[in-house]
């Protein structure tokens, strides 16, 4: 079963399907003929042998095609695959310019999916274009949330459990109250599953309630999560969902020892110090931020010299 992060990027783009191109033109820079109605087309592409190979998504404009695809995760079968989706969507479009869109929040996993797929054939090899965490623009302004309600929960998909996390959460949940026409649930369920433990606590105590999801996909993912003994369904139980789960573990207890030091040291976290250290993700950051726990004399210093 596809993964919530996944469902919900693909949520975005249904609603939104103009907001495919504008991401390859405004946010990756390149030069797509983006113009007219754009639609949603069939992701299924037919093959003369009786198998359909079938994209993420489709996207059609009387200019171009673009076909989307999450990745989440190293898969090197899928990757192969990639390029026979362009030839037949080429093929089914009859001749319209044809992109491969790659949405790859995961660093790791963008800088897997960039590579050059080479085909054999000379000078055809396939260079799939990369939406990866970095090229996401971080937004904070309530304004900028009215004008692409869709880009900003992209925004906080992208840097919700990052230092920007609280900033883009906050501004994201302010900005849907004044977009009609979304599904403003699924939307606010995105974000909130999105951020941080501490970011996401920092945002209900704003709301002044224990936010209660609404949304369909966000129950069902919830209710895989909790089945399967993960955090609110991020992830389904796999071994990858395993993984994750050990590494945040670890990341939890790099976490309580900085607490734990600097309370034992009678130097209490204040809220934005507490959301920062809950919020960081690189083990060796926290590792840094444990030895200047031991080391400072005060809680600020902690954050002192921290590296870029």
């Amino acid at each position: 079963m596809p993964s919530f992060d996944h469902e919900a990027l693909l949520a975005l783009f249904r609603a939104r399907p103009a907001l495919v191109g504008e991401l390859l033109v405004d946010v990756l820079g390149v030069s797509v003929p983006w113009c007219g109605p754009v639609a949603v087309a069939d992701s299924e592409l037919p093959q003369i042998e009786p198998v359909a190979r079938r994209a993420d998504l489709v996207v059609r404009c009387p200019e171009a095609s673009v076909v989307v695809e999450v990745q989440r995760r190293r898969d090197v079968g899928k990757r192969l695959s990639w390029p026979s989706y362009v030839v037949l969507e080429h093929a089914a479009s009859k001749g319209r310019p044809t992109f491969l869109l790659v949405v790859a929040l995961d660093t790791s996993v963008a800088r897997w999916a960039e590579q050059p797929i080479p085909l054999g054939h000379p000078g055809f090899a396939l260079r799939p274009l990369v939406l990866g965490r970095g090229a996401v623009p971080v937004i904070t302004d309530e304004r900028d949330v009215v004008r692409c309600p869709e880009l900003a929960v992209l925004s906080a998909m992208a840097h919700g459990r990052g230092s920007d996390g609280l900033a883009v959460g906050r501004a994201v949940l302010a900005g849907l109250e004044s977009v009609d026409g979304v599904d403003e649930s699924l939307y606010a369920d995105i974000v909130l599953l999105a951020m941080s433990a501490a970011a996401r606590r920092l945002l209900e105590e704003m709301m002044d309630m224990p936010y209660v999801y609404k949304s369909d996909y966000a129950r069902r993912y919830i209710a895989i999560g909790r089945e399967e003994g993960l955090e609110e369904g991020r992830e389904e139980g796999r071994e990858e969902g395993r993984e994750e789960g050990r590494e945040l573990e670890r990341l939890e207890s790099r976490r309580h020892a900085i607490r734990t030091v600097l309370a034992t040291r009678g130097m209490a976290l204040a809220s934005e110090g507490a959301a920062r250290v809950d919020a960081c993700t690189d083990p060796l950051l926290l590792d840094h931020w444990m030895k200047r726990a031991v080391l400072c004399a005060t809680v600020d210093e902690v954050f002192e010299d921290t590296p870029g």
